[in-house]
């Protein structure tokens, strides 16, 4: 479902030593949601305002995005020529969304304005044989937006102006690259493969400028979220583990494990104040987990009957969304500090 993107995370991991101190989540509020019919329910973006979007899915149906709004409220939409479904990924202060659908003819972009407008894009050339492929992720508040897209037998990374004009990039002399987050300054963020299959960090300036980087120690540096101070955060391996990883402005890394962590530790986003959010694996299930600037950390699960809890995004305000996993549903969250 989501492509080359998330590859690596079906490797197993074993734990490492928790460097952080655990703190209840005892403060929390944790709400529910999915839209009317859902089965499973997938958020992935949330903005200023706790405004938040993604895709779900019903019974044997294709996906259909939505927008869910403060107080709970929530708007569905599907791109019309979407006959597979439309997967909305991202969500700036605006309410302009981002995301990508598949049709008879591959997989397409889009668009969609506060308003409900649909723009349908692809990235000029891309895809194999008659097959489309453009995948958008991120979009900032200017409305610029980035991705990957296939061409020539391998990925490659593209950025969106808010006029439609795309620029193709790719980090020099290697194959393979997946942009995963852009930030208001036009920063982007992602990873991308060697010839050895080993992967690596970037960070792309607005201006093209390549600064490629590896958690050291490591066996494999996957970033996954740039905020507005040029800090990133992921995940990176090490022996037969995955560890969480903030890198700092100046290129400085500070790594970290969920307690009892054996089956790796994962970074989705972090927010503007250095606040990060992902998820980590213990012999139980996966948690929740939010990580302070000051490496104070803390773990938190949706309900008692939870296989499994993942969040993906964290706003300004600390607000949190993501999913959790029942036995044969997956439900949406909204998480407030």
């Amino acid at each position: 479902m989501r492509h080359k993107f998330f590859r690596f995370l079906v490797m197993c991991a074993l734990g490492a030593a928790f460097a952080a101190s655990s703190i209840p989540a005892s403060a929390q509020t944790f709400t529910t949601f999915d839209p009317d019919g859902s089965v499973y329910t997938y958020p992935y973006g949330i903005n200023s305002s706790g405004t938040i979007t993604g895709f779900y899915y019903e019974s044997n149906t294709p996906a259909r995005s939505f927008v869910r709004a403060p107080g709970g409220a929530i708007t569905t939409f599907f791109v019309p020529s979407a006959y597979y479904g439309s997967f909305a990924d991202s969500i700036n202060d605006l309410g302009v969304i981002t995301g990508y659908y598949e049709d008879y003819n591959g997989y397409g972009s889009f668009v969609r304005s506060s308003s409900g407008e649909i723009t349908t894009f692809d990235v000029p050339g891309a895809g194999y044989d008659t097959i489309a492929y453009t995948i958008a992720i991120s979009l900032n508040n200017a409305g610029t937006i980035t991705g990957y897209y296939y061409e020539e037998n391998a990925y490659h990374g593209f950025v969106r102006n808010p006029k439609g004009l795309i620029t193709k990039f790719d980090v020099p002399g290697d194959t393979d690259i997946f942009p995963t987050s852009i930030n208001n300054e036009g920063m982007i963020t992602g990873y991308y493969y060697d010839a050895s299959d080993m992967g690596h960090g970037f960070v792309r300036a607005a201006d093209g400028k390549f600064t490629t980087f590896e958690v050291p120690g490591g066996n494999g540096t996957y970033a996954y979220s740039i905020n507005d101070e040029g800090e990133v955060a992921g995940t990176y391996g090490e022996g037969n583990g995955y560890h969480g990883f903030v890198r700092a402005a100046d290129g400085t890394f500070t790594t970290f494990d969920g307690p009892d962590d054996i089956y790796g530790t994962y970074a989705y986003s972090i927010n503007d104040g250095g606040v990060a959010t992902g998820y980590y694996g213990d012999p139980t299930k996966s948690h929740g987990f939010v990580r302070g600037a000051d490496g104070t950390f803390t773990t938190f699960d949706g309900p008692s009957d939870t296989y499994g809890t993942y969040p993906y995004a964290i706003n300004g305000s600390g607000v949190i969304t993501g999913y959790y996993e029942t036995k044969r549903a997956a439900h949406g969250f909204v998480r407030t500090p």
